[in-house]
């Protein structure tokens, strides 16, 4: 009697082991599979095309206009370059930028010194 005893309790606490191991099994599966649904994620910005500098063009001091054959301007998405000869003064240059925005920082049209790089920021 005394064997069965202790088969019967060796077979309880089995069935109470495989019983807490499904539960933790299920608990892992409940926790691991539920997420957050993806539309709460927010995708990164692309560059918004409706704040751009379209086109640039160069005053000289004088008021006079720089022909497009004295300077090359590359505009890209983030960035204008413009390659001027030498010899050209680079100081109390007039930019006038067409845009495709609400507003240019710093201002179209005003006086800057184009010896150093100048960041123009666009609005949208």
């Amino acid at each position: 009697m005394k064997s069965v005893l202790k088969s019967v309790a060796r077979q309880k606490n089995h069935l109470v082991a495989v019983n807490q191991a499904i539960l933790f099994f299920c608990l892992v599966m409940l926790f691991t599979t539920c997420s957050k649904s993806s539309s709460n994620i927010t995708p990164p910005t692309p560059p918004v095309a409706d704040k751009q500098i379209t086109s640039f063009t160069l005053t000289r001091p004088d008021g006079s206009v720089f022909d497009p054959a004295e300077y090359s301007v590359n505009i890209n998405t983030d960035s204008v370059k413009i390659i001027l000869p030498p010899l050209i003064s680079r100081n109390g240059l007039k930019a006038t930028l067409a845009i495709s925005g609400q507003s240019v920082s710093p201002a179209n049209g005003a006086v800057m010194n184009f010896s150093t790089p100048i960041n123009y920021t666009v609005t949208a």
